[in-house]
């Protein structure tokens, strides 16, 4: 099933009609490619955008997507972090300063969800992640397509998508996307994964293992 249908058929099952829903858009690949299929379908949506400030282009790129939203009038939601008021685990604690941005909005604006663009490559990652550091088997499903933290629900239209249908898309339709290299630096966690440990993996076994670990 290509993206377009995916996305349809999921909000079907999954949306409430006309509430709107709140678009976590970073301007990477995956969120651009779901931020420009929920115009297609003319779906009801808000954009929240979190600036880490990890980068110096991130002040450059928070401005351009509040300019392509407002071209597409669509209302954008702004966070500013600062790393060095942020203690401890820094991708966790970022993770929960997102998380609790969206819940704020939802409550304000009635945004029925938040609706990310992860993808099957994610999964993979999440569960890998989750093996090795021990944890129990509950938490070896990984990320789900619909789910519900503190309140906040979380939809995931893109789950059975690798990331190579989402950056074959974005080539197709022409449309420009940023690139975080903080996604491949292996100072972090996820970047480790993303940029060593499932390409060694993937080398040493001779196959793709992101589908298995899905």
């Amino acid at each position: 099933m290509n993206l377009q249908n995916s996305l349809k058929f999921f909000l079907q099952e999954h949306a409430k009609g006309d509430q709107p829903l709140l678009l976590g858009l970073s301007g990477g690949p995956d969120s651009m490619t779901l931020y420009h299929l929920l115009l297609q379908e003319g779906v009801k949506f808000a954009i929240a955008h979190v600036n880490h400030n990890w980068r110096e282009e991130s002040i450059r790129e928070a401005t351009t997507l509040e300019q392509m939203a407002f071209q597409d009038n669509i209302s954008f939601h702004l966070l500013n972090l600062n790393p060095k008021n942020i203690k401890g685990n820094l991708e966790l604690e970022c993770r929960l300063e997102r998380l609790k941005f969206f819940k704020t909005l939802c409550d304000q604006f009635n945004y029925q969800a938040v609706i990310l663009g992860h993808h099957l490559d994610d999964q993979a990652e999440t569960v890998l992640k989750r093996l090795f550091e021990g944890a129990y088997l509950t938490r070896l499903t990984g990320l789900k397509k619909v789910n519900v933290i503190d309140g906040l629900k979380i939809l995931r239209p893109f789950l059975v998508h690798q990331k190579s249908e989402l950056l074959n898309w974005l080539k197709r339709e022409q449309i420009s996307f940023f690139q975080d290299e903080t996604n491949e630096n292996p100072k972090f966690m996820r970047g480790r994964f993303r940029a060593k440990i499932i390409p060694y993996l993937n080398l040493e076994f001779g196959k793709n293992i992101e589908k298995p670990l899905n």
